[in-house]
């Protein structure tokens, strides 16, 4: 996201907010100094009511003090009472009209001439307005109502706004408010300026919370919100520079129907490719910019595997060394500065080598060599390699319940890294045993295919619910504390990614079950061959 687009992101909702205070202070003026220019733009036009400049005065105010979230500002409050002052500005208003009550609102701040134009009623606004105004103050109260995980009810409701207010602006922009329903509803016009305080008003709720909802696709730093940020004011501007040319061209007599129709048409389908090249170019860019990105990230993992591999080796070989005695006896003290080093330089060369390992992944430098594969064999041979390497002191029970055995499609050394990783943090955490477990799961994967589920399961003290959203991201640490003085072994993050990775890349999926207290169940499923 440019500079520019974060701040339109960050700034705009404020912008409006502006814009609509300034609006209504500025006709309110107009109606105490009598200025026509500040009423209605110019003569001959319709007025802004004054209960339609104080709405757009509340409405600006409400979005202010709404910018943050209720536990973020102690001016939450406010916002929603001035919010309730625009939803019942609108409700009277626009009830006057459907039940022809007389509430004596409409001139209750200010006097209007007994025939004004395009008004049937002195000082009321119209009855879109009244609508609007209504839906906006409801827009501001469900600021932060959400239905499900994407509906905001405020972002929907803002674009009501933004039809009426739209709808009006194009009918005086092709022509004496043409848009106006005035031979089935005679009644008061929408303003100029009140139309494009509308989509103003519009704007302002969508932008509120611009990471949300309806928003999201638009403000997304990826290439879709790119995307949508760069054609949605061409998806605005064009149409109406396209129809504003047509009704010239109609209003002039310079066409007749046949020629109008084709001009229309051509004008239309130079529009549309002129969209398609520059949403094209944009989607160059980033693709460019990716490759470009990739190849540095190669290169450096190249560059890490050459130059750090090979002295982190002849530190660890000297370390080992020194540790065996092998120049000398050493102190206690020094025995124990090597240790700690040593066990540093472990922990280091496994970071790299899961960093390497990630990053080739990822840039699809492994090729993985699927093929029918025997999986009871892989998990025998984990379970022995574990069952030699257990440290003295730690009785943890490695068993395997294979109901019974199937054919899967994988590689054979990533489906035994998988193994190994899982097992090594059950391990770890396990307070008495680990169990593997294999069983055939019918529309097991996301296209209905037959697939086989393997399961490593322990009797640690569990994943607090807070932390299981970590797993399987990278430099995501979950090790904690079992007892007050036993700390435990922390790896590098990376290896849950890993397994991520890798089985996806062999079609399957990996998810996680944990309680606390009661230990934690690791599931990955790959295709049966």
């Amino acid at each position: 996201m440019t500079r520019l687009d974060q701040w339109i992101v960050r700034c705009h909702s404020l912008c409006m907010a502006v814009v609509l205070m300034v609006v209504g202070v500025a006709v309110l003026i107009g109606w105490w100094l009598d200025l026509p220019i500040l009423k209605s733009v110019t003569p001959g036009l319709v007025t802004m009511k004054a209960n339609a400049a104080l709405a757009f005065f509340f409405s600006g105010l409400a979005l202010f003090l709404l910018r943050r979230k209720k536990d973020k500002t102690r001016f939450y409050l406010p916002g929603k009472i001035f919010s309730l002052f625009v939803f019942l500005i609108g409700v009277l208003s626009l009830s006057q009209y459907l039940f022809g009550w007389d509430l004596g609102i409409d001139q209750l701040l200010f006097f209007e001439d007994p025939d004004p134009l395009y008004t049937v009623y002195p000082g009321r606004m119209a009855p879109e307005c009244g609508f609007a105004f209504t839906v906006g103050g409801l827009a501001l109260l469900l600021i932060d109502i959400r239905i499900g995980k994407l509906i905001y009810p405020s972002q929907t409701l803002s674009l009501f706004i933004g039809f009426i207010g739209l709808t009006s602006l194009l009918g005086y922009l092709f022509g004496d408010d043409a848009i106006h329903l005035k031979e089935i509803l005679y009644y008061t016009r929408v303003a100029l300026h009140t139309s494009v305080a509308f989509i103003v008003f519009c704007t302002g709720l969508l932008f509120l919370r611009p990471q949300e909802g309806l928003m999201l696709p638009v403000t997304a730093d990826d290439a879709g919100g790119l995307m949508a940020r760069r054609l949605l004011p061409m998806a605005v501007l064009i149409p109406v520079l396209l129809g504003g040319f047509r009704w010239w061209i109609v209003s002039s007599g310079r066409s007749d129907m046949i020629s109008e129709v084709a001009l229309f048409v051509t004008l239309n389908m130079g529009a549309l490719v002129i969209s398609i090249w520059i949403g094209a170019g944009i989607l160059h860019h980033i693709d460019t910019r990716r490759q470009k990105l990739e190849t540095i990230r190669d290169e450096f993992v190249n560059m890490v595997s050459h130059e750090l591999r090979t002295p982190l080796a002849a530190m660890k070989m000297a370390l080992d060394n020194l540790e065996a005695n092998t120049g000398g006896p050493l102190t206690e003290r020094q025995s124990k500065t090597i240790r700690l080093i040593n066990g540093n330089t472990d922990r280091l060369i496994r970071l790299l080598n899961n960093l390497l390992d990630l990053a080739q992944l990822e840039s699809g430098m492994v090729r993985m060599n699927l093929r029918s594969l025997d999986p009871e064999r892989s998990i025998s041979e984990v379970v022995r390699t574990f069952r030699l390497g257990m440290s003295v002191g730690r009785e943890i029970q490695l068993k395997t319940e294979i109901q019974s055995p199937h054919l899967i499609l994988a590689d054979d050394d990533f489906f035994s890294e998988v193994l190994v990783n899982l097992v090594n943090n059950a391990v770890r955490h396990a307070k008495g045993h680990v169990t593997i477990k294999e069983e055939e799961k019918e529309g097991a994967l996301e296209d209905g295919q037959k697939g086989v589920e393997f399961s490593v399961i322990d009797d640690g003290p569990g994943i607090p619910p807070d932390r299981m959203k970590l797993l399987f991201q990278k430099f995501a640490q979950i090790d904690q504390k079992e007892e007050a003085n036993d700390s435990v072994y922390r790896g590098t993050g990376l290896g849950l990614a890993i397994c991520k990775n890798i089985v996806e890349q062999m079609g399957g999926k990996i998810w996680a079950e944990s309680q606390v207290g009661k230990g934690s169940e690791f599931h990955f499923v790959l295709p049966e061959a």
